[in-house]
């Protein structure tokens, strides 16, 4: 049996301006019942009106915070944006022009490979479709545009990221 969540605290969050919008992606440490924390990525964006009526809707897992106003009415909500088009077109644009994002704990480092570089030319961000294709607790597979899929890290630890560092390894060596 997992270990019960004992507690949530927000380390950091990263906002993430683009063309294509604005993400903010939260560093959450999860404390456990038996003691031990874990660090996780949250990366979330923020919808009003229309907008989070739709993915109420649609992706009622997906919210995790309704905001209210002193008067009771409802100001938004806070959503994991793995799943929106948005999201995927910021992170393309991010990872496409290389550069570290500093928060108030950390920083948030872009990075580029050359399989990326081969495969950019052929997404074309305007028409980029993301959809979730395997969304665990450690780590989430995105479909952008039928072309490239984006692996979110959502726990984080110290170090270079075993998957990250194998995929390195299999470029160097011209892997297919």
């Amino acid at each position: 049996k997992a270990p019960s969540i004992a507690s949530v605290k927000i380390q950091d969050a990263i906002p993430v301006r683009s063309s294509a919008g604005a993400v903010c992606f939260a560093l959450m440490e999860v404390s456990f019942s038996g003691g031990d924390a874990e660090t996780y990525l949250l990366p979330y964006m923020f919808a009003v009106g229309e907008q989070s009526e739709r993915i109420y809707k649609s992706s009622p897992e997906a919210v995790f915070v309704d905001l209210v106003q002193k008067n009771k009415e409802k100001a938004g909500i806070l959503y994991d944006s793995t799943g929106e088009r948005n999201f995927c077109q910021v992170v393309l644009e991010l990872i496409s022009h290389p550069r570290r994002l500093k928060g108030s704990a950390g920083e948030l480092v872009a990075i580029q490979t050359q399989a990326f570089s081969r495969v950019l030319g052929k997404v074309s961000a305007i028409d980029t479709g993301a959809f979730a294709v395997k969304a665990e607790s450690r780590k989430t597979s995105i479909l952008c545009g039928g072309q490239l899929t984006l692996r979110i890290f959502r726990r984080i630890a110290a170090g270079l990221q075993p998957d990250l560092e194998m995929f390195s390894f299999l470029e160097k060596v011209s892997f297919p």
